[in-house]
């Protein structure tokens, strides 16, 4: 993403989806590289089977 505000839009999109049940946190570590930002965590998820039904009723297809 280029700028803040595009990467943090996505990361609060992530969060939502996460504390809706469709995705599920796998691993968390702190991010020592700058790869998001630094210092902060970083996390894994998955998508779970209930946010793979949601996400086919919504019309999206995954691999």
């Amino acid at each position: 993403m280029q700028g803040n505000y595009g990467r943090d839009s996505i990361n609060f999109d992530i969060i939502e989806l996460a504390s809706g049940g469709m995705l599920k946190d796998l691993e968390q570590r702190v991010d020592e590289e700058g790869i998001y930002k630094k210092g902060f965590l970083l996390h894994k998820y998955i998508i779970t089977d209930f946010g793979k039904v949601r996400g086919s009723d919504a019309c999206i297809r995954y691999v």
